[in-house]
């Protein structure tokens, strides 16, 4: 692949988690890591899938970017206005010594 193929723009947050009062985990909220970060972005699938007993669909999304260390499958993908939970981020992808970063992202709606 070549950068010339990285045409879409996509956002990448990563998450923060806050203690409560009693020091547990509270609520996990997310600030952005990179803003209009440029990728190469296909849509790879989707359907319908019953979750507590509702149908939602799913969009599944194939993203290439340079070359990043730091993306992991606890962050989001902002593509479009909507979010994705990161599946699997292939940092060697297709062998290119680390000059592309793939990650395999998830909408649920």
């Amino acid at each position: 692949m070549d950068a010339g193929r990285l045409d879409r723009r996509i956002d990448l947050k990563t998450p923060a988690v806050a203690e409560n009062s009693f020091g547990k985990n509270g609520a996990v909220s997310y600030s952005f890591l990179a803003q209009s970060v440029p990728a190469f972005v296909k849509v790879t699938g989707g359907g319908e899938v019953d979750i507590a007993n509702k149908r939602q669909a799913e969009t599944y999304l194939e993203i290439v970017i340079r070359y990043r260390s730091d993306i992991n499958a606890k962050m989001l993908v902002v593509y479009e206005g909507s979010e994705y939970g990161i599946d699997q981020v292939n940092e060697d992808y297709g062998h290119f010594r680390k000059s592309f970063t793939q990650i395999i992202a998830r909408r649920r709606a």
